[in-house]
């Protein structure tokens, strides 16, 4: 039964990894992430993995489903999906950005934690620790 769960999860993960470039055309980021309940902080850079459940569940369907896409779906596409299925399964997720200066200039990353006693990194944490987190971003922030 655990393995037919992680399969369907996958499949969700990937129907929302596929519909997310069309959504963003039609919809603000901004808009999307308050109607996903999915909120927008700063400042969050504790690498250490969550340990809820669900949180361990949902981060491995969306990386799963990431890897079997035929393209190669980036981070913020990844934390929406997945942020978007913790919240259905009735969590409060926090989505978190940031930024780092490369050779090749500036490289922005997001990534996605649930707080709480078992709260922690659910998906876009394994090279957040070269990342500066934004303290705020007005532009991602609903009204």
């Amino acid at each position: 039964m655990t393995r037919t769960r992680h399969r369907l999860r996958v499949i969700e993960a990937g129907y929302l990894l596929t519909l997310y470039p069309l959504v963003v055309r039609i919809l603000p980021l901004k808009y999307l992430l308050a109607l996903a309940g999915i909120q927008v902080v700063s400042g969050i850079s504790d690498p250490s993995p969550t340990q809820a459940t669900d949180g361990i569940a949902v981060g491995k369907a969306v990386a799963a489903a990431a890897k079997r896409l035929p393209w190669q779906p980036l981070c913020l596409p990844q934390a929406t999906a997945a942020g978007l299925m913790l919240r259905l399964r009735g969590h409060r997720p926090l989505m978190c950005f940031g930024v780092r200066r490369t050779e090749e200039g500036l490289s922005a990353h997001a990534w996605l934690i649930l707080n709480g006693p078992l709260g922690g990194m659910v998906c876009g944490g394994d090279t957040i620790e070269s990342f500066t987190p934004f303290r705020a971003l007005p532009e991602v922030q609903p009204k």
